[in-house]
Parts: C-alpha cells; sequence; structure tokens
C-alpha cells in the first residue's frame, strides 16, 4: 500500500475504532452504573427487552468495527479510484453515526429498532451501488463475492423482518425486541460464518 493512502487508511481506522469505542461504552452506559458503594447494577427501568437491545447495539459495534477496519484497509490497498473511494468511506461514516446514534436510544425499543433497520438498509444500499458502479470492491476472482453476497441476503432479511415489526408490532414493544433479537442472532451467525477469520486478520 502506497505511503499516502496507508496514511489516509490509518486515519479512517483511527476514527472508526473511537465511534465504536464510544458507541460499545455507551451502550453499557445507557443500562448499567456504580452507585455509592462501588456497586455495579442495572439502572432502574431496564428490562430483559432493554437487555436485547443493548446486547443487539454492542455485538453490531463489534462487527462494524472489525468490518469496517478491514473493509478500509482492502479499499486503500486496492485500484479503486478517489470517487469510489469517498463512497466507501461516506457509508461507513453514515453507519458508524447511526449505530453511535442507537447506542442511546437502548432504553427505547421501538426506536432503538427503528435505526437499527434504517442501519441495516443502508447497508443493502450500499451494496446496491457496489453493484452499479463499484463491483471490483465486491468480487474475487470468481466473481461477485458468494459469501458477501449471503451476508447482504441476511442482512436483508433483517432488514425486511425489522420493518414488518416495526409496522404490526408497534402497539408491543417486547415482542418486538424477540422477533428482531432472534433474526439478528441468525443474521450474526451467518456473518461470523463467513467473516471471522478475516475479522482476526488471517
Amino acid at each position: 500500500m502506497p505511503s499516502r493512502a496507508r496514511t489516509s487508511a490509518t486515519s479512517i481506522n483511527f476514527v472508526i475504532t473511537a465511534i465504536y469505542t464510544v458507541t460499545f461504552a455507551n451502550a453499557i452506559y445507557q443500562v448499567i452504573h456504580v452507585d455509592n458503594g462501588n456497586a455495579v447494577e442495572f439502572r432502574d427501568g431496564v428490562s430483559t427487552t432493554v437487555l436485547l437491545c443493548a446486547s443487539m447495539c454492542m455485538i453490531m459495534a463489534l462487527r462494524f468495527f472489525f468490518g469496517n477496519n478491514n473493509f478500509m484497509d482492502y479499499v486503500f490497498s486496492s485500484s479503486e479510484g478517489s470517487l469510489r473511494r469517498f463512497y466507501h468511506f461516506l457509508v461507513t461514516v453514515l453507519q458508524s453515526l447511526i449505530l453511535l446514534g442507537s447506542s442511546y436510544l437502548v432504553t427505547n425499543p421501538y426506536e432503538f429498532i427503528r435505526w437499527l433497520t434504517v442501519l441495516f438498509c443502508v447497508e443493502i444500499v450500499w451494496y446496491g451501488g457496489c453493484l452499479l458502479f463499484s463491483r471490483s470492491s465486491i468480487s474475487d476472482e470468481m466473481g461477485l463475492d458468494r459469501k458477501l453476497v449471503k451476508n447482504e441476503l441476511a442482512n436483508g432479511g433483517v432488514a425486511v423482518t425489522s420493518f414488518l415489526g416495526l409496522v404490526t408490532l408497534e402497539s408491543d414493544p417486547e415482542a418486538l425486541a424477540w422477533v428482531v433479537f432472534a433474526v439478528f442472532i441468525l443474521n450474526t451467525a451467518v456473518d461470523l460464518k463467513h467473516n471471522l477469520s478475516s475479522y482476526m486478520g488471517l
């Protein structure tokens, strides 16, 4: 990687790391506090539903931390042009800010899942944009990266399920959280199956 590209990637990775560190910590802060006796306790009003939302937020922060850092390294070491690099950078920043915002909403399951839906929709739109003008970034030597295709289908499943849940379960945030959490766990299993080795630098 040329020194200029390496510097850009390093700077972006620093920003990504900072955002996801704050996101992860904030999700914890929303549900846990330390009392005057230095005991760690759940905040008043924290329910199982809130813990589900906090868990999803923290898991997404970890996934995006590894995934986006690795992807930015890949983009800036490839032959992608400046506009394509800026496209990937812009989407990465947008996703990071959405996830950061969602960390403030884990105590409001309906609003949190609304933001989570937007996050996954942005991911799908990003992939669609890549299909139109940046195929090299989602392809391997065999054509479209099949692992990534499967991941995006799983992401689409979360987006659709979350959207339908928001429409049909507005009056039952607990049921909404459980439905979305179940689909989210399946989505995370797919993601780890295809990406764990790259997350770990292998």
